[in-house]
């Protein structure tokens, strides 16, 4: 699977007048002191807080894993336009089936998702490897951002609490992921978390009535001998 973060080109000032698009009722939880993962979600103090916070309580987007009550919600951001652009996913998926991948996922597969209040902002696809000999790698697969909380570091919170799971739950050894090469605001993300460049597949997906070269990233855990 192709991960997915569309590329954001507006200005701060577009996103202020666009907060109206926002939850505007804040969350009363306080932020959290564990690392993000299955057990222990982490309240992220998102770039939209910064911008936004008049209150004494800033917004809050928090990472878990996908609940029964997603599922409509995910539907609907996996399969607009936009992100099945950057993804290989086909634009035509009966709700049913995706339903069913929720409920009963494969073994070693995972999604997180992003909340702000009751609203899905964005969703991380991350698997491990079952094979006795491959159990030290894991891959991240699809990203996704709602179009209304592109730019607030919903994106770089997903692929944060995807890591904190390598590293510290499943003991993963390598990450790695598949990115189009053209998508250059996901692959600056990928490379600020140490993911670096292994190679290029050539005409990888057939996207928009053309062949689409993808590349694939990795990132090694660094821990003390």
């Amino acid at each position: 699977m192709l991960s997915q973060i569309s590329p954001i080109e507006q200005k701060v000032e577009q996103k202020v007048e666009q907060k109206t698009q926002v939850p505007t009722e804040l969350p009363k939880a306080p932020h959290a002191t564990k690392p993000a993962s299955a057990l222990h979600p982490l309240p992220v103090r998102s770039a939209a807080a910064r911008i936004l916070d008049r209150a004494a309580n800033p917004e809050l987007i928090q990472i878990r894993h996908v609940q029964a009550e997603d599922t409509d919600k995910l539907y609907s951001l996996l399969t607009s336009p936009d992100i099945v652009y950057w993804t290989s996913k086909m634009p035509c998926v009966v709700a049913e089936e995706m339903r069913e991948q929720l409920s009963n996922p494969p073994a070693g597969h995972y999604m997180l998702v992003a909340t702000y209040n009751q609203s899905v902002a964005g969703s991380l696809g991350f698997s491990t490897c079952l094979q006795p000999r491959m159990r030290h790698m894991g891959h991240i697969s699809t990203v996704a951002v709602h179009p209304n909380f592109r730019g607030y570091g919903v994106g770089t919170a997903l692929v944060k609490a995807a890591i904190d799971l390598a590293d510290q739950w499943f003991n993963l050894h390598r990450l790695d992921l598949m990115v189009y090469t053209d998508n250059d605001a996901a692959i600056a993300l990928y490379q600020k978390f140490g993911f670096v460049t292994e190679g290029v597949l050539k005409d990888y997906a057939f996207r928009a009535g053309a062949y689409t070269d993808v590349q694939v990233m990795a990132r090694f855990a660094k821990r003390g001998i």
